[in-house]
């Protein structure tokens, strides 16, 4: 038709992009009845936070007596060394419903005081520190979940002290403090793993069993 309208608009962008620019261009892509070409220019991808702390899976059968394995990731993306400062770097309590067995990590110090893990440590530029766990799932919690999240604490303006906190997040979650989680199974039942008394109880009722076995079917002698 003769009143039709082509608009033509070109938004330049701050780098690194404000996280709101898609609702931005929405709107300014509607104007009235016009027809509206939108041109964004200088749309950088938005670079990753300094310090990411991922949870990255659980692992093991997921039933009363069974031992998982939980793996952490801290990974450095700069600009500055993350040094070890005063205080813990990286913190996870066991939720309720998990004891925890031993700990370990790739560098760093690792301690274990109750029923959690402490890492502390520096982190060079474009390193990635990784925790490791294992912890028993307790009898009784057949049927619930179990969640797991760690708190990292780091130095962001480099002035030596621990000021900013995040939690851990599991990747494969929308959204950007996600623990990890995990369904204990009702219908398999607990684990039950023999200790080296019980297998040697076992053994040695199987042998006299057999010894017995073998007086039974022996002839008498003089027959």
């Amino acid at each position: 038709p003769d009143n039709e309208v082509s608009v033509k608009t070109t938004f330049k962008l701050p780098d690194p992009v404000p996280s709101s620019i898609s609702s931005q261009v929405k709107v300014a892509s509607q104007v009235g009845d016009a027809t509206s070409e939108v041109e964004v220019v200088n749309c950088p991808e938005p670079e990753p936070e300094p310090i990411s702390l991922l949870c990255t899976g659980i692992t093991g059968i997921f039933v009363e007596g069974a031992t998982i394995t939980c793996t952490f990731e801290m990974t450095n993306h700069g600009p500055a060394v993350q040094m070890d400062n005063p205080g813990d770097e990286f913190t996870n309590i066991l939720p309720a419903g998990l004891t925890l067995v031993t700990a370990a990590a790739s560098s760093g110090t690792i301690s274990t005081p109750g029923n959690t893990v402490i890492w502390n440590g520096g982190i060079e530029v474009e390193e990635t520190v990784t925790v490791t766990f294992d912890a028993t799932i307790d009898v009784g919690t057949a049927g619930s979940t179990l969640c797991i999240q760690a708190k990292g604490s780091f130095d962001l303006d480099g002035t030596g002290t621990n000021e900013t906190e995040l939690l851990s997040d599991y990747p494969g979650v929308p959204g950007d403090a996600d623990p990890c989680c995990f369904f204990v199974s009702p219908i398999l039942g607990p684990v039950i793993i023999p200790t080296l008394s019980d297998l040697a109880a076992v053994a040695l009722a199987l042998l006299l069993a057999a010894l017995s076995l073998g007086r039974l079917r022996r002839p008498s002698a003089g027959r």
